[in-house]
């Protein structure tokens, strides 16, 4: 019986480091969003269109790329920056690793989120060039979800590499 009430104890302290974990992530997360819809950095959005309409051998005008007479908008939320945002805020509120190690996983693994990004969008782009708009933004939408999956794919690599899961957060 003592041993359930510890068992139960463990429970209740296990939710509450999770539900402080979740409440940090959100705080950070809208942070660094807020923080860059205030900066707005339109350079970024320029850059990755050009690096796009590079490789797909399109036209693009600015942070626009040009497909067919349809201009697909390279916002903010295209350049990569929302995965590398959500990379941090689960990575900055973990108990491990120490701080150094957190710095080395956030710069490794938003060079791979803004490698595989360009990949996106070049792919939404060569979509859309090769099959229609329509699919195009078929593949924009499937697309999103697919790189939130990799995030956390790249998380749960370097996370790996460092000890148990369990006992970061």
């Amino acid at each position: 019986m003592i041993k359930i009430k510890k068992n139960k104890l463990g429970n209740l302290k296990n939710k509450r480091e999770k539900t402080f974990f979740l409440i940090k992530f959100s705080l950070i997360f809208l942070a660094l969003e807020l923080l860059v819809s205030i900066i707005n950095p339109k350079i970024l959005g320029i850059i990755v269109a050009n690096l796009v309409a590079k490789i797909t051998n399109s036209q693009n005008i600015e942070n626009f790329i040009i497909v067919d007479n349809y201009a697909y908008e390279i916002t903010n939320f295209c350049t990569g920056l929302t995965s590398i945002i959500a990379f941090i805020a689960i990575v900055v509120p973990l108990k491990k690793p120490d701080t150094r190690k957190k710095v080395e996983f956030i710069i490794v693994a938003s060079i791979a989120i803004f490698i595989l990004n360009i990949s996106r969008v070049s792919t939404i782009i060569l979509v859309a060039k090769r099959l229609g708009n329509y699919y195009g933004e078929i593949t924009h939408i499937v697309s999103w979800f697919l790189m939130f999956f990799a995030v956390f794919l790249i998380w749960y690599y370097l996370a790996q590499k460092t000890g148990k899961i369990s006992e970061m957060i």
